[in-house]
């Protein structure tokens, strides 16, 4: 196209990203009090400890239709491979959460973050 601003013929790409929450979200139905509850039970049953010094790691994950884990990955690593091993382990060992629903009581799939590190770090 014609860019009106510098007079010259671009060939430019534009991705949109979009993000929908489901009318009823998805929910971790084990017995720890949540998410954060089960990260905690995991590492003190397995005898782990996160340092307190690692980089801000973000890690991507789904939640199916079927309430399962899936797509688990590694959006902003720690620096250090074994944590960002250890985190993607984590989340894909958890038990089953409740699906999310869109407004007419369909079962979606749903995207989540696990953020762990100093915060502000490493975006």
């Amino acid at each position: 196209y014609n860019n009106p601003s510098t007079k010259t013929i671009e060939n430019n790409e534009t991705n949109v990203v979009m993000t929908m929450i489901p009318h009823i979200e998805a929910e971790h139905i084990a017995d720890l009090e949540g998410k954060n509850g089960y990260i905690k039970h995991y590492l003190k049953e397995n005898n782990i400890s996160i340092p307190n010094d690692i980089e801000q790691c973000i890690v991507d994950f789904m939640i199916n239709e079927e309430g399962e884990i899936s797509n688990v990955r590694v959006a902003t690593t720690s620096g250090k491979l074994e944590i960002d091993k250890l985190l993607m382990e984590l989340i894909s060992k958890m038990p089953k959460w409740k699906p999310a629903e869109d407004s007419k009581g369909i079962k979606v799939q749903q995207e989540f973050q696990l953020t762990i590190g100093k915060v502000g770090v490493g975006c």
